[in-house]
């Protein structure tokens, strides 16, 4: 089984023009993979977090 990693980053949303590039990817991808597996995360949506100092030295 085959696996894709797809992040977006834009946080343009319908105007964005690599969001609308990668659907087409995705579209194709799958078309080409029907067993494979797309894990997708959108850090325009859910950005990860500032590791800051306190973060780097708790104990």
């Amino acid at each position: 089984m085959t696996t894709l990693l797809h992040i977006e980053v834009s946080p343009m949303g319908e105007n964005s023009i690599s969001r609308a590039v990668t659907a087409e990817f995705l579209d194709a991808w799958k078309a080409s993979h029907p067993d494979g597996t797309v894990i997708e995360r959108d850090l325009a949506a859910n950005p990860v977090p500032v590791l800051d100092g306190e973060a780097i030295f708790a104990d």
